[in-house]
């Protein structure tokens, strides 16, 4: 139980472990060409995950959603001493988890920038997790969680080094009854986009993009919709891409202070 990640740290630990997620003969990662989506340039390239990626996702998690408000809500605590041990647990966990990933439901892939210190290297600098995801039967209990799915970090890295852990979760709780309501049962089948990040040195390029151009490339040709939760800074790049919102959401906040962030449950169909 391990790995994924959610459009602001906290949700990205958790959305994608809230998914009900079911062995498909349809849908295999090792039948997947990736096809260079049109955003990226000639030397960028997307491709899965490899366990040499592991550290650089760590940096991409942290560094992509430490300005967001939601991220200091969370990470109250984190400092030049705790973003280290941070880095550490991350790393460790996906490393141990990555035997046990499961390839058939899950699909990460990152976008790789030339390496110019290492020759011949690249350096992965924007991540993104699909899920392949089927609605419980009703007297299915849930699925075990994926080895590549976000909150079993949450159980690993307890406690969560600089976090406020009753924070963590009050929203772990609100993050669980959004994705069952507008996610787990409304849906038969969905490719659901769990995890989106660029490392801020890189925004700009097009990599959100080239991500979604390749899965609502494989959505298109199994026809199944995607979905996803995006955040306010999310937002834009998928209305831009033709997703449709179907429904806005806000956190509650425990303290006040705090702007509370608002979600969008979005969709698209070919």
């Amino acid at each position: 139980m391990l790995f994924q990640l959610f459009s602001t740290i906290l949700y990205l630990l958790l959305a994608a472990s809230l998914s009900q997620t079911h062995p498909s003969p349809h849908l295999d990662s090792t039948q997947q060409p990736l096809l260079q989506p049109h955003h990226l340039h000639n030397n960028n390239t997307l491709r899965p995950i490899t366990r040499a990626d592991i550290p650089a996702l760590a940096t991409i998690y942290i560094e992509a959603f430490a300005p967001s408000a939601l991220w200091h809500y969370t990470f109250p605590h984190l400092d030049s001493r705790t973003k280290p041990a941070l880095h550490a647990c991350i790393t460790a966990q996906l490393t141990q988890a990555w035997p046990t990933r499961n390839k058939t439901t899950t699909f990460a892939n990152v976008i790789t920038v030339p390496d110019h210190e290492a020759d011949g290297a690249d350096t992965a600098v924007a991540l993104a997790v699909w899920n392949l995801r089927e609605a419980p039967s009703e007297k299915e209990e849930a699925s075990p969680l994926n080895a590549f799915s976000p909150s079993a970090l949450l159980d690993s890295c307890n406690p969560w080094p600089g976090a406020n852990a009753t924070r963590q979760v009050s929203l772990a709780g609100q993050f669980s009854e959004i994705d069952e309501k507008y996610f787990q049962h409304a849906y038969e089948r969905q490719f659901y986009l769990a995890l989106l990040a660029t490392h801020p040195s890189w925004d700009g390029n097009g990599f959100g993009a080239a991500h979604c151009e390749w899965g609502m490339g494989v959505a298109k040709a199994r026809n199944l919709p995607v979905t996803l939760l995006a955040t306010q800074v999310g937002w834009p790049l998928y209305d831009s891409l033709g997703f449709e919102g179907l429904a806005n959401v806000s956190l509650r906040f425990d303290e006040e202070g705090w702007e509370e962030p608002w979600f969008e449950v979005m969709e698209w169909h070919a």
